[in-house]
């Protein structure tokens, strides 16, 4: 049984597939396997896939029907992953050549649940970074971190999703598919399962240019985001989290309604009437859902404005859309 699984969903991911799996085969932890789940791409990825395979036996190639969302694949992954801890790949990040070695080796040592390594955005290649890390400078006591202070960094993304997880809690929390953007809410329960979480020098390189990510594209399911809000607040209410993790998540559910009404007004046309008309409703249910709003904004005038008449507005643009579309 190898100590670490990497799970990799993969769909259409020629372009940069070679070079993350490269990246992966060269690490000088050996003992570990990358499950790979094709989600039924159909450009020359099943085959990039397959021939790796052929050359290293670690790597194990799986194809099922595509769900639409990535997750799927992650779970389909993690119920053939047989490491001892798991981590998650996509299909165009880099990695540190002794990033699974420092994981592996601090997991051991100080008994983790997670091994969270540091992590920088990168376009093109790992020569042009847009320099951005993360706990080194942002958690500013990372020897001591608890679960609901993971849970807490992580609203802002100062404590990031991606690490080393002990593969039991991983398969015992499970993996979400609700929606496009659920592994931002499986990312933060499992934070809150993870008792001892260490921090790794080791760099993780997440590519941010990838054109076919979903959320570089205007899309019906960008407005899934509110419940996935919805089920963060109810987590971090049943988990007993700080009032302030519950005042940051309101926070950000509200700009979130301020976001998705600006995407709505000026790239509404992009969608179909069926779509804006439900986008709508879900941008104005979001916004009355939200406990304690009027606290949240009474001291910004702009945001006022924009809540008391930005859905006004909103509703007279659908309206010329509609009379324009007939």
């Amino acid at each position: 049984m190898p100590r670490i699984s990497v799970v990799m969903p993969v769909y259409n991911g020629e372009s940069y597939l070679e070079e993350t799996l490269d990246s992966l085969l060269a690490q000088s932890f050996q003992d570990y396997e990358v499950v790979c789940v094709n989600d039924s791409s159909t450009d020359r990825s099943l085959q990039i896939l397959e021939r790796y395979a052929q050359l290293d036996l670690r790597i194990k190639v799986y194809t099922k029907p595509n769900q639409g969302l990535a997750s799927f694949s992650v779970a389909y992954g993690l119920e053939r992953a047989r490491g001892q801890y798991y981590m998650y790949s996509s299909q165009d990040d880099l990695y540190d050549v002794d990033l699974l070695k420092k994981g592996i080796e601090l997991a051991d040592k100080m008994k983790a649940d997670v091994v969270i390594p540091n992590l920088v955005c990168y376009s093109g290649n790992k020569d042009d970074i847009s320099i951005r890390t993360f706990w080194r400078e942002t958690v500013p006591d990372f020897e001591h971190v608890t679960p609901h202070d993971a849970f807490v960094l992580s609203l802002d993304w100062r404590i990031h999703g991606f690490g080393l997880y002990r593969t039991e809690i991983v398969k015992r929390v499970g993996i979400e598919t609700f929606n496009y953007n659920s592994d931002e809410y499986t990312t933060r329960k499992l934070l809150l399962n993870c008792s001892k979480i260490v921090f790794s020098d080791a760099i993780f390189y997440y590519r941010i240019n990838n054109p076919n990510a979903i959320t570089k594209k205007m899309s019906f399911k960008l407005f899934d985001v509110f419940y996935t809000n919805q089920k963060l607040e109810e987590l971090a209410l049943e988990q007993k989290v700080p009032m302030e993790a519950i005042i940051k998540l309101r926070e950000l559910a509200l700009n979130d309604v301020a976001i998705r009404q600006k995407l709505l007004f000026i790239y509404g046309d992009s969608l179909s009437g069926y779509e804006r008309r439900e986008a709508a409703l879900k941008v104005k249910n979001a916004y009355r859902n939200i406990r304690d709003k009027k606290e949240l904004y009474k001291n910004d005038k702009f945001r006022r404005l924009l809540f008391t008449h930005g859905f006004k507005l909103l509703k007279f643009s659908m309206r010329v859309r509609a009379f324009i579309s007939k």
